[in-house]
Formats: structure tokens, sequence, C-alpha cells
């Protein structure tokens, strides 16, 4: 049994409000002035470790729903991740084939069993080395292209050129001919 606690005379323990009237009524003022300072003080601290309690208990929910939607954030980067292989295979296809690399199925030596559903050999290119690849070919394209209509331009001129020259000579055959048709005079 604990001696510091005041004991009823039926040997049984008392709770502090008891305690404190047993304390007061058999004149021990300083005592249960004591007991109640005591008591105060440790109901100030019961309420101080609740009040911490809950803010434990507060941040463990939250950091179990941030835990929650942390699993749902990488989740999602996962599926958005597998999104964009998928769409960087794609694109890689697309350029590889209008840029005409080779075929996987070509090859059978060194890719067996391929079909034209497994698409061309881009080796170690990305989407941006391809893309790149076709800014350049269609930058070439379209100089040839302006070279190709800067000829046509000159060409379908010196046509023009000569279809007027074709026209004052077939003129001038026709009246020469006109000429030495008429009768002398």
């Amino acid at each position: 049994m604990n001696t510091n606690q005041p004991v009823a005379p039926e040997g049984r323990l008392l709770d502090w409000r008891s305690a404190y009237g047993f304390l007061r009524d058999a004149g021990q003022y300083s005592l249960a002035k004591a007991l109640s300072l005591d008591v105060i003080a440790l109901e100030t601290e019961v309420a101080d470790l609740k009040e911490r309690n809950n803010f434990l208990v507060a941040a463990g929910q939250h950091w179990l729903t941030v835990g929650r939607e942390n699993d749902e954030l990488r989740a999602e980067v996962a599926t958005l991740r597998e999104q964009w292989i998928k769409t960087s295979h794609e694109i890689t296809q697309v350029l590889g084939k209008a840029l005409r690399y080779p075929w996987l199925k070509d090859d059978q030596k060194n890719f067996p069993g391929t079909t034209e559903a497994d698409g061309v050999c881009v080796g170690e290119h990305v989407p941006e080395s391809l893309a790149s690849e076709a800014a350049d070919c269609i930058a070439a394209l379209r100089k040839q292209l302006e070279e190709s209509q800067r000829l046509h331009e000159i060409e379908y001129r010196r046509n023009l050129v000569l279809q007027r020259d074709n026209s004052a000579l077939r003129v001038k055959a026709e009246l020469a001919a006109e000429i030495r048709q008429r009768p002398a005079p």
C-alpha cells in the first residue's frame, strides 16, 4: 500500500477530494493545501497531456491522409509514366517511318520473328532527336522545292518567250508562203 496517500480509518485509499476533507478535518491544513496545489498542478499537466495527445492524434491522422494521398499520387505518376512511354514509342515509330528508317521485319537475323507491327529500328533515338532530324529534312526539302520552283519559273518564262518567237516565226512563214503563192505581176 502507498504510504504517501491518505488512508481512511477503514484502510481504503481516498480520492483527492476525500483526502483533502480528511486532512482538513484532522487539522492538517498545510498538508491539505499542499495536496490541493499538487492536484491542481496534476490536473493542469493532465490537460496539457490531453491537448498534446489530441495534437498527436490529429497529426497521425493527417500523416495517414498524406500517406494515402502520396500513394494515390505515386499511382498516378506511374500511370502517367506508362502513358508517356507508350506515346513516346508511338512518336518514334511515326517519325522513324517518315524518315525511312529500316524495318525490323527486314532484318530477321538480328530481330527474328518480327513483323510489320513491330515497326522500324530507330536505334537510340528519342522523339526529340527524331523530330530534330525530321525538321532538318523538312528544311532541306523546302530548299529543294524553292529551287525547283525557281527553275520552273525560269523554264516557264523561257517557254513563253519561245512560244512568242514560234508564233512570230509562224506568222512570218505564213506571210512568206502567201507571198510565194501570189502570181507575179
